[in-house]
């Protein structure tokens, strides 16, 4: 179970026992939490059914906001405080007129487009853990173990007039995302695109950078006006700041460890280490 204090972590002054409840959509459900001031969701007979309808009441006009975005109603259910808490495909976010807390399914914010301005300004979004994939190969589980340390793999995407790369939520759920590489100053930034990006064949091998990076959702979903900044990352050209990973057939198991390194146009890794079959990469 998700604790109050996971839940509001990042947003300042929400710690504490909290009323939570769902709403059920077609195809996913939206979850939110209130402060709970007599009783939580477990006392489903007692005050804390009455504390939670107050709450409710209070955040009335946030919760019709969030429906006139999301083109969709949202019925409430009393979720007790001992059931599972747990939204991997969804973005957090709460508005600073409330203390509500709201997850807010990424297929849903995808299809549903930028919010309001008034709705935009005045809510706090807790950045995604994403991986940053620089490409995909067409490289089967054999072509990646028979590389040699200081091998080369030429990465097509690099050498296009635009470097498009990919930023997936390292929950393993809610989409694919655009990224956009490029060099500034002498060194090389990603950001993201701020696209919808469809996921890549299941038999590519995958580039990466070798730790997820953090992505504020209004960039990763392209609501601002204006180009996303660079994203805080690592110097992307040090050694072993790149892993090289299998299909999705076999799992997307790390396979060797990487350097990205300037090539005419473009850029390659050249292959530093290669991992056994199965080994876990340990990021530098």
């Amino acid at each position: 179970m998700k604790s109050h204090t996971a839940e509001t972590a990042g947003h300042a002054g929400l710690a504490g026992p909290r009323h939570r409840f769902t709403a059920r959509l077609p195809d996913s459900v939206v979850g939110w939490s209130l402060p709970a001031a007599h009783g939580t969701g477990d006392d489903l007979r007692g005050r804390g059914v009455l504390d939670a309808a107050a709450a409710l009441g209070g955040a009335e006009g946030v919760l019709q906001a969030l429906e006139d975005w999301l083109g969709c109603g949202l019925v409430p259910e009393l979720v007790p405080a001992s059931a599972p808490w747990s939204f991997p495909a969804h973005a957090t976010g709460a508005p600073t007129s409330t203390d509500l807390v709201a997850h807010l399914p990424l297929s849903v914010l995808r299809s549903a487009g930028a919010p309001p301005p008034a709705l935009l300004a005045g809510w706090t979004w807790q950045t995604l853990r994403c991986d940053l994939v620089f490409d995909t190969l067409p490289l089967t589980l054999a072509d990646v173990q028979g590389l040699e340390p200081g091998a080369l793999l030429l990465l097509p995407a690099a050498f296009a007039s635009h470097w498009h790369g990919l930023l997936r939520p390292e929950s393993g759920q809610g989409g694919v995302h655009g990224a956009r590489l490029y060099e500034q100053r002498g060194r090389l930034c990603a950001a993201a695109h701020g696209t919808a990006e469809s996921h890549p064949p299941n038999d590519h091998a995958t580039v990466r950078l070798a730790q997820p990076v953090d992505v504020p959702l209004p960039h990763l979903l392209g609501w601002g006006a204006v180009k996303a900044p660079a994203l805080d990352t690592p110097p992307l050209l040090e050694a072993g700041a790149v892993r090289v990973h299998g299909s999705a057939l076999v799992q997307g198991r790390a396979l060797a460890t990487g350097q990205l390194v300037p090539v005419g146009s473009g850029f390659a890794v050249r292959i530093g280490e290669m991992l056994r079959t199965g080994e876990t990469a340990v990021p530098p």
